[in-house]
């Protein structure tokens, strides 16, 4: 399980695994595998207007697609990918990048991410509401963005973007 604090930005500040799956961080033993590197986080970033809460939820589900994306594509070696966070001010905006090692999304998949009840997991593994709730949260409720960069068999990197004081007319809780 992976866990996510909010910080005073309003944005992830910690990113940590639970206590059994303590080897996976870096700097702990096992190094061929680490799960989640030294997040990149701006600190100029001034605080983000937002609910934690729904993002929160949001890059929860995005680092829980990274993880099943490096599990994926390990290779012979049993080596898990990586993955990193990183937070940058982008004029008016805060952008959150979520990117991993993984297999990469097929391009046949690709305009239907962000549809609800599309998956490309196994049945019982994934409900195909993880994307579709995070494009809801971020570009409707948050008037922000949300894409991805992706290349088959070198990983995804998800780029969301919201306004740091908040979404005009809308009053946030959380």
């Amino acid at each position: 399980d992976v866990a996510l604090a909010v910080g005073k930005t309003g944005l992830p500040q910690v990113l940590r695994v639970t206590p059994q799956n303590r080897h996976l961080l870096p700097g702990e033993p096992c190094p061929q595998h680490q799960l989640v590197e030294p997040v990149d986080l701006d600190p100029a970033l001034p605080r983000v207007v937002c609910s934690s809460q729904e993002i929160g939820q949001v890059l929860l589900n995005l680092v829980v697609n990274a993880a099943h994306a490096i599990m994926d594509a390990r290779g012979e070696s049993g080596a898990i990918g990586r993955i990193s966070i990183g937070t940058t001010k982008i004029d008016d905006m805060a952008e959150i990048r979520i990117q991993d090692s993984g297999t990469g999304i097929p391009e046949h998949v690709r305009n239907h991410l962000f549809e609800p009840f599309f998956t490309t997991k196994a049945v019982g593994k994934g409900t195909g509401q993880g994307l579709f709730i995070a494009h809801r949260v971020v570009v409707k409720e948050h008037g922000g963005s949300i894409r991805f960069e992706t290349q088959m068999g070198r990983g995804t990197t998800f780029i969301i973007k919201i306004p740091i004081g908040g979404r005009q007319g809308k009053t946030l809780h959380g």
